[in-house]
């Protein structure tokens, strides 16, 4: 049995070089009716976000419950672009905390306790972690996020999954320049220069009042924003206990890209669980909905590959959602279709996408279903180029509700 320790985490902290001025970046914030307001934001107070919208006014959004940066691509805007690397090859290891967080990491080779890990985390610097707030370590091979994969965990068992393929099960009780593992057979120490993943059997316990994603993929909790024109966010994480965080510093706005100022709550179409995909227009099949999410906070596409109903389920009781429903191919003079959002038969969004309108934003209320549908039918050219995309969209749980 792991050894559990409530002990402090240890930091050295990092920082970046500079703060966000309030005319640096472009933002889109989202508030509790899930309306967008883009533009720069000049300060945070708790979830009030001080801004300057689209015509250059001043406006506060009072209830924000996310934002994300924008930037222009090939002249066109768009959010952030995904490219999946790595923030720097000294970062070879890919740690994710029980409440959520994902750090880029080294595994520092130090001596630790036999319930701890010891690490440097990208823009905060060494520290020291309990083993209890783990879920997952995942070295990297080559210059990408990897992907966590050891099979189903189903069996109460910590995984180590080595560079040959074999899995060792058990308890893990030491992750230093030796990784030990007890199982039935006794302990088994193996060199971690041979180890690609962990995946531990802690049980998850809550997010930090507000989560903030980087460019790369990494994911930080917080619990304070500072400053006019100064912004940054103090991190904090799990010590073991419920509830209970220690802070590790500050991460200033310039690395981040995204965030999310109620967890749990806002969740976006990409991990809704798809419950059933039909095809419509008379097609006699269709292949299910793609998700071409990137790592990162907004990036949410979910592709329909032509005319079709898709149903998802809601984990909880929804309040509202939004997004944006977009033509794959905006320029095909062939597209032309009928989009409707709707709950137990009834419709709460609908709108035509074609060449001259190839894309339209939706933000309705929601009933007390546990089920969304998306029902693409075809229009005056059949199913030529009715493919539909879903981005950026969001489903709000009701207050109260977590995924």
């Amino acid at each position: 049995m792991r050894i559990k320790r409530l002990g402090f985490f240890v930091a050295h902290l990092l920082t970046c070089a500079s703060a966000m001025g309030s005319v640096e970046a472009k933002w889109i914030v989202w508030g509790s009716d899930l309306q967008a307001t883009t533009g720069p934001v000049m300060a945070i107070e708790n979830n009030r976000v001080k801004m300057s919208d689209e015509r250059g006014l001043d406006t506060t959004v009072s209830d924000a419950v996310a934002m994300v940066r924008f930037e222009e691509m090939n002249g066109r805007r768009s959010v952030w672009p995904v490219d999946g690397r790595m923030g720097g090859g000294a970062f070879d290891a890919f740690v994710t905390l029980t409440d959520g967080q994902r750090w880029e990491a080294s595994l520092l080779d130090e001596s630790a306790g036999e319930d701890e890990l010891v690490l440097a985390v990208r823009l905060v610097g060494r520290v020291v972690v309990p083993l209890d707030v783990v879920q997952s370590v995942v070295m990297a091979e080559g210059d990408r996020w990897p992907a966590i994969d050891v099979g189903p965990n189903n069996d109460g068992f910590d995984r180590i999954r080595l560079a040959n393929g074999d899995v060792l099960r058990g308890t893990v009780f030491s992750f230093g320049s030796q990784v030990e593992i007890e199982s039935d057979n006794g302990v088994v120490s193996v060199d971690r220069s041979t180890v690609r993943q962990m995946v531990l059997v802690n049980p998850r316990v809550p997010s930090a009042p507000v989560r903030v994603s980087l460019a790369s993929g990494s994911i930080f909790g917080t619990r304070a924003v500072s400053g006019d024109e100064a912004l940054h966010f103090e991190v904090v994480a799990p010590v073991g206990e419920r509830g209970a965080t220690v802070s590790l510093g500050a991460v200033h706005a310039t690395a981040v890209v995204g965030v999310e100022f109620e967890p749990g709550r806002l969740i976006p179409f990409d991990r809704l669980r798809v419950i059933d995909a039909q095809p419509e227009g008379g097609r006699m099949w269709t292949a299910d909905p793609v998700s071409l999410s990137g790592a990162r906070l907004g990036q949410q596409v979910v592709r329909l590959p032509g005319p079709m109903t898709v149903e998802w389920t809601i984990p909880g009781i929804g309040e509202r959602a939004a997004g944006v429903f977009a033509l794959r191919r905006s320029e095909s003079q062939w597209a032309d279709c009928i989009v409707r959002l709707e709950q137990d038969g009834e419709v709460l969004f609908e709108t035509q996408l074609n060449r001259a309108s190839p894309s339209a934003a939706f933000s309705v209320a929601l009933n007390a279903s546990r089920s969304i549908s998306v029902r693409v039918l075809p229009g005056a050219y059949g199913p030529i180029d009715d493919v539909v995309e879903i981005r950026s969209g969001w489903v709000l749980l009701a207050d109260g509700e977590t995924e």
